[in-house]
């Protein structure tokens, strides 16, 4: 049963992912060409810095895993890990967003992304909790 949950979960997360990346190709299309310049070329500092992130966060679940206290629950270092990875790139998303000009259009349709990758991410943490810390069945 716990098993399932888990499963769900993350099935759930992976196909808000596709979703949301196709709505992101969506708004995308929705920008004329200057816009959609202008506005990937605001973002190309941010990407790497994105990068950047997800390899300390690969590292860090890494450092944790092996070096840190053995009384840690690694899926649960990796799960809070990633959702505080999810934090950080959602604000510096939306920080450079209010600098950038972007059409109503496009932050609406971002921002509904955004909302739906919280949930998916929140049901990924809860299922995870429940997977580990829950009741266990004979």
């Amino acid at each position: 049963m716990k098993e399932t949950i888990l499963i769900v979960a993350v099935v759930i997360m992976v196909v808000i992912t596709f979703y949301g990346r196709h709505q992101s190709e969506k708004a995308l299309a929705l920008l004329t060409d200057e816009e959609r310049g202008r506005f990937v070329g605001q973002f190309a500092k941010l990407r790497t810095l994105n990068l950047y992130a997800l390899m300390i966060v690969l590292a860090l679940q890494f450092g944790l895993v092996y070096y840190g206290p053995k009384n840690l629950n690694p899926a649960l270092m990796y799960t809070g890990i990633i959702t505080v990875y999810l934090a950080l790139t959602q604000f510096l998303s939306h920080r450079k967003m209010s600098e950038v000009e972007v059409p109503d259009s496009y932050r609406k349709m971002y921002n509904r992304n955004a909302k739906l990758r919280w949930a998916s991410q929140l049901l990924l943490v809860a299922a995870a909790f429940f997977y580990i810390l829950g009741p266990t069945y004979p």
